[in-house]
């Protein structure tokens, strides 16, 4: 009793990432297939039209068309507002050359209300006010889809991608924005930061969209040349000279000096100025891991943001500024080149102490129990 080759057009689209201007096209093709078109059925119902026979159907179906209309009007709305401060943050960061402190950019901007819009609507999931048993079974199937999203599966999703799936991409304001962004991404924050951090260790792609790096400090090198340091992208400091009069006061003058004697010809060839004395650090960052992970195979949206409230516990937040790794996240090590040293751990687990701290801890017990035998020997003597 209803039009099962438009029913698997729509089933379909259920739960796909789909553009608003699809889910309009597709849903007004679903009005017209419902009340027909003024069309005359024949047979049974004799003369009477589809809408005049199912005047329920036609009426849910028209109603459901205006709430979708209203739904993409609402968000487009949405998305005009926020394109002026989106404009001004790109300029701002082409000026600042943000990419150099936080990378990738888009990754740092996943906006997860428009992905979830996108993704998780009723509209998406086909969960619609069709009078029929194909509606009733297309929301029971856009139900489960929802709870999956809400229990199981992981948001982002393996197939997100950050400036596609959480953007409304019928703006062009928008696009344009991301298209930006996206420039300023490939210039990395230097040269050979992915040879240091490579994806297959620090991924940000699919589930790991909404992961990024982000500057907190910098390291040393063993880099002593200035042209060769900020050629790989690091920063030179110079040395600090002391202010003149320190220096005249500490300056100690030789018999030469004082009498003028063996002082070059006027006319010699001064030496060549000694190399600049500094230091070149190398920029340090933090990863930030953001995929979902929630306790087993329940990952979620609601169980990986109850994992997220746990992974900000006092503990938890003093271990990473420790200088350790957890569920994913910490401080990256200082090295000249990529080391495995301190890599990205799983869900949950915290990198061990290195040895040398271990020794360390283990050293100090020593000492402690053998001052405590000691004192202990003393005072049986005394007594």
């Amino acid at each position: 009793m209803y039009n099962k080759k438009r029913r698997d057009v729509i089933d379909n689209m259920s739960g796909k990432p789909v553009t608003f201007t699809e889910l309009e096209q597709k849903f007004i093709e679903y009005e017209r297939s419902e009340c027909d078109g003024g069309r005359v059925l024949r047979g049974y119902f004799g003369g009477f039209s589809k809408e005049t026979a199912f005047p329920g159907r036609c009426n849910a179906a028209r109603e459901y068309v205006k709430s979708l209309l209203e739904f993409i009007k609402e968000t487009k709305d949405t998305t005009e507002k926020s394109v002026e401060s989106d404009k001004e943050r790109l300029i701002r960061r082409i000026q600042n050359e943000e990419h150099k402190q936080i990378y990738p950019l888009l990754n740092h901007d996943y906006d997860y209300a428009t992905s979830v819009k996108k993704m998780y609507n009723p509209y998406t999931l086909n969960i619609t006010n069709q009078p029929t048993m194909g509606g009733l079974e297309g929301g029971i199937k856009g139900s489960r889809k929802f709870l999956d999203a809400m229990i199981t599966d992981r948001f982002p999703h393996a197939n997100a991608v950050a400036g596609i799936t959480d953007v409304y991409t019928e703006n062009a304001r928008k696009n344009k924005i991301v298209e930006l962004t996206r420039k300023e991404d490939a210039k990395l924050p230097y040269p050979s930061f992915r040879k240091d951090y490579p994806e297959c260790m620090y991924p940000t792609k699919g589930e790991y969209s909404s992961s990024y790096f982000a500057r907190v400090g910098k390291c040393p090198t063993k880099i002593k040349d200035k042209d060769v340091c900020i050629k790989k992208g690091y920063e030179w400091i110079d040395e600090e000279k002391p202010p003149v009069e320190i220096n005249q006061f500490l300056q100690v003058k030789s018999n030469e000096e004082i009498t003028g004697e063996n002082a070059p010809a006027s006319d010699a060839t001064p030496p060549p100025p000694p190399p600049p004395k500094g230091t070149c650090f190398k920029p340090r960052f933090i990863y930030v891991n953001n995929r979902a992970d929630g306790v087993g195979t329940m990952n979620g949206i609601v169980p990986s943001s109850l994992s997220d409230i746990r992974a900000i516990a006092p503990d938890r937040l003093m271990t990473v500024m420790q200088g350790y790794t957890v569920a994913g996240s910490g401080l990256l090590p200082c090295t000249e080149e990529f080391t495995s040293g301190n890599v990205n751990v799983g869900i949950n687990e915290v990198t061990p102490p290195t040895p040398s701290r271990m020794s360390f801890l283990l050293g100090l017990l020593a000492v402690a129990v053998v001052v405590r035998v000691a004192v202990h020997g003393v005072v049986r003597g005394q007594t």
